[in-house]
């Protein structure tokens, strides 16, 4: 998906819902969608050189665009992480607690045990995430 497509998505999003489209909150979800992998606002922040662009700003953006389903939002270490969701399978993460390394993966047999406990359970699941913390093959080495 290209970025025109993936901002045009966040406009029909926003109009749905009533509320503004500005073209800050363009100029958050073109950056959003480049970034490659995982983010956070700082990072994000940076590219907009000059602080053209407060933090709350770009933090309630992604949250409008989270609800969007454009972007995940995820915990890793206690803090808040984004990737673009849009067009990219679903995956969960291992996360490695001493460099920070991320490793996503994706596994069948995982999806069908959720949606058997969900089911089990009468649940409505509206999404979900397994992030797995420890250690890496190289951060274990002595």
């Amino acid at each position: 998906m290209q970025p025109e497509e993936f901002v045009d998505l966040f406009r029909k999003y926003l109009k749905s819902r009533g509320l503004h489209i500005t073209q800050t909150r363009e100029r958050i979800a073109w950056e959003a969608f480049q970034i490659p992998g995982h983010f956070d606002v700082p990072t994000l922040w940076a590219k907009f050189q000059g602080g053209q662009i407060a933090p709350a700003t770009i933090y309630r953006t992604l949250e409008l665009l989270s609800q969007a389903g454009l972007v995940r939002k995820l915990l890793f270490h206690e803090r808040a992480c984004y990737e673009a969701s849009l067009g990219r399978p679903h995956h969960e993460h291992l996360i490695c607690t001493r460099c920070g390394q991320v490793l996503e993966f994706s596994d069948g047999a995982l999806e069908q045990r959720l949606a058997e406990i969900v089911e089990a359970h009468q649940f409505r699941p509206q999404s979900h995430q397994v992030i797995v913390s420890g250690l890496c093959s190289s951060c274990q080495k002595p």
